[in-house]
């Protein structure tokens, strides 16, 4: 009888240690080769922001916010990590008050 309780609790880990979490699907990278500036680097998060009737802003890892004015549709997916070059558009303000409004060079899912 203890044999095959041992057997049972032996399948029962094997068969959970073998599931595969499915990772998001890759989304092409973005380039916009009609920004030009000093360009700086961001490494952060797409964040979906419900106030202001709701708009899409980028939160970096250092919890920097940033309102891009170009922001691609298809990064528009909540919590996606992101790597982003950047040119910052000091001479814009932006009622939402969410971070610095920037333009994007290049974007891509981390």
């Amino acid at each position: 009888m203890k044999g095959i309780l041992y057997i049972t609790i032996i399948s029962l880990l094997v068969a959970c240690s073998s599931t595969t979490v499915e990772k998001s699907p890759t989304i092409e990278p973005f380039v916009d080769e009609s920004v030009s500036g000093p360009l700086f680097p961001i490494n952060g998060k797409i964040v979906y922001q419900t106030f202001e009737g709701g708009f899409w802003s980028i939160v970096s890892d250092d919890g920097k916010g940033y309102e891009p004015l170009n922001f691609p549709d298809r990064f528009k997916v909540d919590n996606l990590e992101v790597s982003i070059e950047a040119i910052l558009r000091g001479d814009m303000g932006s009622h939402r008050f969410t971070g610095l409004v920037i333009e994007i060079r290049t974007m891509k899912q981390q």
